[in-house]
């Protein structure tokens, strides 16, 4: 049964169970934003490795 007084309480529990789910961390950002960094310098390591190795546009002499 339902009473009138625990609606309240069901909506604070149900909003606080969100936050826990939906919060991230220092911890959590720093390492997220440490992968992505790493993935993309990957990605641009493989893109100057094709490029070397099929020209697909004339190099510039540095």
């Amino acid at each position: 049964m339902l009473l009138a007084h625990d609606a309240p309480l069901d909506a604070e529990v149900a909003s606080c169970r969100h936050q826990l789910l939906t919060r991230w961390d220092d911890g959590k950002v720093e390492a997220y934003g440490a992968y992505v960094d790493a993935a993309k310098a990957r990605v641009a390591h493989a893109v100057r490795l094709y490029e070397f190795r099929e020209p697909v546009r004339e190099r510039s002499i540095r």
